[in-house]
């Protein structure tokens, strides 16, 4: 079932924690709900909800049980969420928090149209982004960046003339393939704060040309669990090492970098404290800051150096 190790009520100080608090104008105030979710508070009040996964069907075992009852979730104005598997777009989940939320806008990539209209998003209420998309909701714009989860259309590693379609921004693909990215990233700008949240993402040729649009950003949100033979053979399928991270958020100027999908599933994991000794030792000098499952953090706005 859905919902076996959900705790009636569960997270309801999250909620609470997330209602009480507004941010002042040049802070953001951003809580972890456990494996790529991440709640994300502006000043304006705006609250973005990015990647929930808050049922217990996803492939495989929850590490820990549900930690944020989704029946709770009334404060959501932006759902976003990065790909059609089970702990990125959760199908018994999302559906509850626009139900709740009825001021709720779901954004989500092109290519997973036809399961969010399963899951009863309405082309009134939901915008679907290409992999190179932007739109503006409420008063945060929202910029997609292709994603690689192995591929860009599959779980099968991207092919040489694939990557080649990336090698242009906006990315240059055949007719065929128009609306058919399946993972995407999105780069969040309000009240001055410039914040990435990478989805599941390896990397490819034209990554980091992407990010280098902006001049730096204030928060990166990136994950850390690897990839590795072993795991491939159960059709586990990875993301960035911790060490790819850290030269990700060090290459993107990042202010911040906090690291997600290392918690999620037994046997899928990483250990967060193995990034914090990487960028402390041999590693860039990224700063990192780690959160515990509902645990709030808050980052300032970066304010220029003015010059005399």
């Amino acid at each position: 079932m859905p919902f076996n190790s959900l705790i009636p009520s569960a997270g309801a100080a999250i909620i609470a924690d997330v209602d009480a608090y507004t941010p002042p104008a040049g802070i953001v105030a951003v809580w972890f709900i456990g494996q790529a979710g991440f709640i994300i508070k502006f000043s304006s009040g705006t609250v973005c909800y990015l990647d929930p996964w808050l049922s217990d069907l996803s492939g495989g075992p929850r590490a820990y049980p549900i930690p944020l009852d989704p029946h709770l979730v009334t404060n959501c104005d932006i759902l976003l969420t990065s790909h059609d598997h089970g702990d990125h777009i959760d199908v018994d989940a999302d559906p509850i928090i626009c139900q709740h939320s009825p001021q709720a806008i779901w954004v989500a990539p092109r290519g997973a149209e036809a399961l969010v209209r399963r899951l009863g998003g309405t082309e009134e209420r939901t915008v679907l982004l290409d992999g190179d998309g932007a739109t503006t909701v409420r008063d945060v714009r929202i910029t997609a960046i292709p994603s690689t989860h192995y591929g860009f259309f599959s779980e099968e590693r991207y092919t040489v003339e694939e990557e080649a379609y990336y090698a242009t921004i906006p990315a240059r693909l055949p007719p065929e393939r128009r609306g058919a990215e399946r993972f995407i990233g999105f780069v969040l700008e309000c009240d001055g704060f410039t914040i990435y949240h990478a989805g599941d993402n390896t990397g490819y040729h034209g990554f980091l040309e992407r990010l280098a649009r902006w001049p730096h950003f204030d928060l990166m949100l990136l994950p850390i669990n690897g990839r590795d033979w072993f795991r491939e053979q159960h059709a586990v399928i990875g993301n960035f090492t911790y060490r790819e991270a850290a030269q990700v958020a060090d290459r993107a100027h990042a202010r911040l970098l906090i690291p997600y999908h290392y918690d999620g599933f037994t046997g899928n994991n990483e250990y967060p404290d193995a990034l914090v000794r990487y960028v402390q030792t041999d590693g860039p000098r990224v700063p990192v800051r780690v959160l515990s499952v509902g645990e709030r953090a808050f980052v300032e706005r970066d304010t220029p150096t003015r010059t005399p």
